[in-house]
């Protein structure tokens, strides 16, 4: 777009700005200010001991019904996870290895771990291109990346 065109844009919207300001300034009725509200002034209630008795025992009444309950309660009780009990199953899942002569470092059970990490009692020995070989109970294995 060319200087000039633009130039005219702008005078004329500086045109229309005035007198839109003159119109709203000079040609329109003033308004005048909403009157002031009157708030009445709750009255408060005597408080006895059988009003509040009341109250509580329709709550009681309310949370005894059966659609009473918390609907954001779980029906569902935790399970308690005890580390007592040595497990069983226990199963190391390669997920990735991120190689460097350096300092390589792998992913199982979506942990990352390093040479020389302990993870589910099984030491990391090593780090390789392809595999890891750990160590548990004086026994050693190798982990491969699994597919998918």
């Amino acid at each position: 777009m060319k200087t000039a065109t633009r130039q005219r844009i702008v005078y004329v919207a500086l045109v229309v700005a005035v007198v839109w300001g003159a119109y709203n300034l000079l040609w329109t009725e003033p308004r005048t200010p909403l009157p002031p509200v009157e708030v009445d002034v709750p009255v408060q209630m005597p408080t006895t001991s059988a009003a509040v008795q009341i109250d509580k025992l329709d709550i009681e009444r309310i949370a005894a019904a059966e659609w009473g309950h918390d609907p954001f309660k779980s029906s569902i009780k935790p399970r308690s996870h005890t580390t007592d009990k040595p497990k069983k199953d226990l199963k190391w899942i390669l997920s990735g290895i991120v190689y460097n002569e350096r300092a390589p470092m792998a992913v199982i059970n979506r942990k990352t771990v390093r040479p020389g990490d302990v993870i589910d009692n099984a030491r990391v020995v090593t780090i390789n291109q392809k595999t890891v070989l750990m160590e548990r109970n004086g026994k050693r294995f190798t982990l491969r990346v699994t597919k998918g």
